[in-house]
């Protein structure tokens, strides 16, 4: 995984509290926001895309057991980014287009002890034909949609959310007012209202915070 320790942002202590609300034994998360947002891993281009797409052969799923250790599923392709960048430590691999990611998913909770649980899964996010097969493949497991609930769990940010916010949109006003000629033309004698309307809110921002 990470070469150096990576700092959690998720909001671990919300999502095991609604997990014992909602009764999960563990959750599965597909969407790319919520693989993002419980593994740290932002992937691009077509890796993102594949995260979206409800039928893709390369899909990332997300154990998050609620008494163990979460699991990332990739394919070979995910596989790097996610060794290098999320703070999840374990991760399996399997064979795209030859292997189902719901097959190992389906072995996970089996080693987990979880494969007659009640598990939580983004039902939104798969096709018919997927959440089939997950029936097929956990014929004795309780599959609960917790798409809402992880909604719920990303409301409350953390410290490290709430500092990441502040910082990313100062770090790109600071870029754009350095490498942007017209912003460092038009930026000191333009009225507020129409630096708010005609010119990116980062820089206004900045402007604002270092008037």
């Amino acid at each position: 995984m990470a070469e150096k320790p990576r700092d959690m942002l998720a909001n671990v202590e919300r999502l095991h509290h609604l997990m014992d609300q909602h009764g999960y034994a563990a959750v599965v998360v597909r969407s790319g926001k919520n693989v993002t947002y419980l593994s740290g891993v932002a992937y691009p281009g077509t890796l993102a895309r594949h995260l979206d797409f409800p039928d893709s052969p390369r899909e990332v799923l997300l154990v998050w057991p609620r008494h163990s250790t979460p699991v990332l599923i990739v394919n070979h392709y995910a596989a790097p980014l996610a060794q290098r960048d999320s703070w999840v430590q374990h991760c399996e691999v399997y064979d795209d287009y030859a292997e189902s990611p719901y097959e190992r998913l389906a072995t996970v909770l089996e080693h987990l002890g979880l494969h007659e649980a009640t598990l939580g899964c983004e039902k939104t996010y798969v096709s018919a034909a997927r959440w089939d097969e997950i029936q097929h493949r956990l014929p004795k497991a309780r599959l609960v949609d917790c798409t809402a609930m992880m909604a719920q769990v990303r409301w409350i940010k953390t410290p490290g959310e709430i500092q990441l916010l502040h910082i990313t949109p100062c770090g790109r006003a600071r870029a754009l007012t350095r490498r942007t000629p017209w912003s460092r033309r038009c930026i000191p004698d333009t009225p507020a209202w129409a630096s708010r309307r005609y010119i990116p809110r980062e820089i206004w921002r900045h402007r604002q915070l270092h008037q």
